[in-house]
């Protein structure tokens, strides 16, 4: 049976927390929240989080006992791969897995990435294995290992490239030339489509395993960013007419349990194949 969600800490309330916290105010939730920057405390405290400080930059993450006092713990910093911390992120996890353990709290949810799948030129959904490739995906799935051993009910959201408002993938790679893998397939996951299904899995109390979140469109990497780049009116970005690494990521479990469905890219259609396996 499930336990009456009333209060949520969400450890990381950024780009994609705060929005979060608000949504889940908003349902109905009492919020909790921390950040690194002193400066935004009383942002969060402004829009009605209970905010609380926490020291970035070491593998142990110590959390306020106001934070450890909630129903569910959502983890949700950065993996740290672009500035060299990524290799702490699997204990920093745990660090935060062991005090929501210790503070007798019983759900947790971990936002991650499809980045765990490898490029293997293949498909995958959530009953695949995921074996990454890429260094940044080794420490992300040994986080992910990590919760997946608390001793309450972990559940893991693998976010597809996230966009939205201060991150427009036109900017991405606008101008560049002689990029690779021009026709692979994009994974990606607009913020509010982020946002909106991390509140209803907590409201329809659907804990546990892995959720893959990802639009079911998966047009190729050279249309997609040439079309933002135009409709952002940049310089459009040059590809190789080639595909040697990719993967195509299908959130299956959100539409077959939550009735859950990720939207389509602006100016490309879903994936037949997404919305076959769905």
């Amino acid at each position: 049976m499930n336990h009456t969600i009333s209060t949520i800490s969400i450890i990381g309330c950024g780009w994609l927390g705060l929005p979060l916290a608000k949504l889940l105010m908003d349902s109905g939730y009492r919020v909790r929240g921390s950040t690194t920057t002193a400066e935004k405390v009383p942002l969060l405290r402004d829009a009605g989080i209970d905010a609380y400080l926490v020291e970035a930059g070491t593998d142990q993450l110590l959390l306020h006992n106001g934070l450890l006092n909630a129903d569910l713990l959502l983890i949700n910093i950065p993996p740290g791969n672009k500035s060299g911390l990524g290799s702490l992120y699997a204990a920093r996890v745990q660090s935060l897995l062991d005090q929501a353990a210790q503070a007798g709290i019983g759900q947790v949810i971990m936002t991650s990435s499809t980045g765990v799948y490898p490029d293997a030129c293949r498909h995958f959904d959530e009953q695949e294995s995921s074996e990454p490739d890429t260094p940044g995906g080794i420490n992300i799935r040994q986080a992910e290992l990590a919760a997946q051993n608390f001793p309450g009910t972990a559940t893991i959201v693998r976010c597809g490239g996230l966009f939205g408002p201060g991150r427009d993938p036109a900017r991405f790679f606008a101008g560049k030339t002689g990029l690779p893998d021009g026709q692979a397939p994009v994974n990606m996951l607009s913020l509010q489509d982020a946002v909106n299904f991390i509140c209803q899995l907590i409201r329809k109390q659907t804990f546990g395993g892995v959720y893959n979140a990802c639009s079911p469109s998966h047009p190729a990497k050279q249309d997609y960013y040439r079309y933002a780049a135009l409709r952002a009116g940049l310089a459009l970005p040059e590809f190789r007419e080639e595909a040697k690494k990719w993967k195509v990521v299908h959130a299956n479990r959100a539409a077959n349990e939550l009735n859950f469905h990720f939207s389509p890219l602006e100016g490309f259609a879903p994936d037949r194949l997404s919305e076959k396996n769905t």
